[in-house]
């Protein structure tokens, strides 16, 4: 996924230069007295697909820029989905509550992971900058949504536990880290603090690739992902 310190540049320009069919554009110089707030959306004319939808708003005597992107859906039988799509990249937020934090930049970035007829998975990258502030402030999240019912996929859907108790033991004995970590903590500890994320929402710590089902961790200080490919694991429904 894109390094959210490189995002903004990359974005302040394509929003200025017009990129794609626009419903709204910030103006020409990003030093306007006026805050501004619209959506690009980039046609189907790039090599991008699914396309990239960005809200954005920009308010230069504030010091605040805020970027949420997120994969354009097309479904023929509504925008349902669409939807889930575009509040998942939200993450409980609106535009207005990310916007109210003055000399502050917000993006989030994403990967689309999986998008066959069966699936459709995206994982989300938020970041928070604030000027003068001691580090940058992130999450990651994800999405995924069964495209043969147009629907949010939970955990459960997919892998077949009886309890939380189940699946944390299954955790270490299946799953791997992603990712070089000289300080990794164990895999239990990882299972059990990703059970009980569980208990907020089982829909947005995990993610689908082609053969694998990876899970968000977090503990505290650090996201982790962990990765199983999905034929070794006992599974509720065809992956």
């Amino acid at each position: 996924m894109t390094r959210p310190s490189l995002l903004l540049p990359v974005l302040l320009l394509l929003l200025l230069a017009g990129c794609g069919t626009q419903e709204a554009a910030p103006p020409d110089s990003p030093a306007s007295p006026q805050a501004v707030r619209g959506t690009v959306r980039y046609d189907s004319g790039n090599t991008v697909s699914p396309c990239r939808i960005s809200d954005y708003y920009i308010d230069s005597n504030e010091g605040v820029y805020v970027f949420v992107d997120y994969p354009d859906y097309y479904q023929s039988n509504g925008n349902g989905a669409a939807e889930l799509i575009r509040q998942a990249a939200y993450n409980g937020w609106t535009m207005e509550a990310l916007t109210e934090y003055p000399n502050t930049t917000v993006t989030v970035d994403y990967e689309v992971t999986r998008n066959d007829a069966r699936y459709f998975s995206a994982a989300f990258l938020f970041c928070a900058i604030t000027q003068g502030g001691a580090h940058p402030a992130s999450n990651e999240y994800a999405v995924t949504i069964d495209r043969t019912e147009d629907k949010r996929v939970l955990l459960s859907d997919l892998v077949s536990f009886d309890s939380p108790g189940d699946l944390e033991r299954l955790i270490p004995e299946a799953f791997t880290a992603l990712g070089n970590w000289f300080d990794l903590p164990p895999l239990e500890e990882l299972a059990s603090r990703f059970t009980e994320s569980l208990t907020y929402d089982e829909g947005k710590n995990f993610y689908l690739t082609e053969d694998n089902l990876c899970l968000i961790v977090s503990d505290g200080r650090y996201h982790y992902v962990l990765e199983a490919p999905l034929a070794s694991l006992p599974l509720s429904s065809e992956p």
